[in-house]
């Protein structure tokens, strides 16, 4: 949604003008735009140049067009000129896309002459990405993750979403997470104690158990009526009718309904009460 203003960069110039001068400037907020490479390599040196011009404070380029997908390689051979527009103009210029660790950043900061670099997927995968000692194994990252996710009593369904970002999807204990629960489930895959501070409480975790606990109950009865011999037999006597079980019914004719008309004047009104 956020490319789509790529099409119209008249309206993504006057959106960052807005941003500078009202909000920006009188709260001294500096203000940031990303943007994806052009089809061509003039196409994107002139909106850089435009977008320079708003009263930005930095640029960055994630190094794809608007329809290349992630599992597709970043374009870098643009980024160099783009630099050159975003410095001369005294605007910073990061750059994004397929930017792995801490030591690959600094890689692409030197050969391309970019003031930082963003990182997404990498620090989704595994966040010891920003690690200058290098990046940790996923497994640790995970234990870690989960301790931290009880000691602030992160919401389950999202602790559940991130370590599905975080275990390789080949490896056993990823079927493991996706059958999980709670936070406790979660725990006993990884081998982490399950244990939370005093006063942490983990949103959604109660009304789980309470459900649990009723299915089971729910289940143990069905499996009292099933040895007791009651499934299905009373379903069967309650679907036949009463010639069938050799039960002939009474009918007791109903009485014909009292008409208005054959009560004085005078009862009437309550005769149509007590109907």
């Amino acid at each position: 949604m956020g490319a789509a203003l790529l099409k119209n960069p008249t309206k993504l110039v006057a959106i960052l003008t807005s941003l500078v001068e009202e909000v920006g400037k009188p709260n001294n907020v500096p203000v940031s735009v990303k943007i994806r490479i052009l089809d061509t390599q003039e196409e994107t040196l002139a909106l850089v140049q435009r977008l320079c011009a708003t009263g930005i404070i930095r640029v960055t380029v994630h190094c794809r067009t608007t329809p290349m997908r992630p599992r597709e390689a970043a374009i870098r051979d643009q980024l160099k000129a783009i630099v050159k527009v975003c410095h001369d103009a005294g605007v910073q210029c990061y750059a994004n896309g397929d930017v792995q660790s801490r030591s690959h950043a600094e890689q692409v900061i030197d050969e391309f002459g970019v003031d930082g670099c963003m990182v997404a997927t990498a620090a989704e995968t595994n966040p010891s990405c920003f690690r200058s000692e290098g990046v940790l194994p996923w497994q640790e990252v995970a234990e870690e993750f989960l301790k931290t996710c009880m000691s602030v009593g992160n919401l389950t369904s999202n602790t559940k979403f991130c370590l599905l970002h975080l275990v390789p999807g080949k490896d056993k204990f990823y079927s493991e997470v996706t059958q999980c629960k709670s936070m406790e489930t979660m725990c006993k895959v990884f081998g982490v104690a399950y244990n939370l501070p005093l006063g942490v409480t983990l949103p959604g975790e109660t009304s789980a158990r309470i459900v649990s606990k009723s299915a089971k109950k729910a289940q143990q009865t069905s499996q009292t009526v099933k040895a007791a011999g009651g499934s299905g037999s009373n379903r069967e006597r309650k679907g036949k009718k009463l010639s069938e079980r050799g039960v002939t019914a009474k009918r007791t004719p109903s009485p014909p309904p009292q008409r208005l008309v054959d009560v004085p004047e005078q009862q009437q009104a309550t005769v149509a009460a007590a109907l």
